[in-house]
């Protein structure tokens, strides 16, 4: 397999008082999403995925809570929950 290439400019948004990382890449339509999971934050997950897509559309990736730079909280990172994060982060930057 590929080495995994860090993501170059990470950021940080406040969602539900909480910091949550990402990171934006790439230009296009439709715009791909990515969520870091089974433990690894979003290099590991899609470093190796990520230079390609990027290269095809916009490339929309975070950590979820608890992961990478991302806050930890106290709450279980359910599926309901990942979408109330990621959502609005999205739909700030217009994706």
């Amino acid at each position: 397999m590929g080495m995994v290439r860090p993501f170059a400019v990470k950021q940080t948004a406040e969602i539900a008082g909480h910091k949550l990382e990402y990171v934006t890449a790439g230009t296009g339509s439709p715009v791909i999403v990515f969520l870091s999971g089974y433990g690894a934050d979003l290099d590991t997950s899609w470093g190796r995925v990520y230079p390609g897509a990027e290269k095809i559309s916009t490339v929309f990736a975070y950590n979820r809570f608890g992961y990478g730079a991302s806050d930890k909280v106290g709450q279980p990172q359910t599926g309901e929950v990942i979408v109330v994060s990621g959502g609005p982060k999205a739909r700030l930057n217009g994706f």
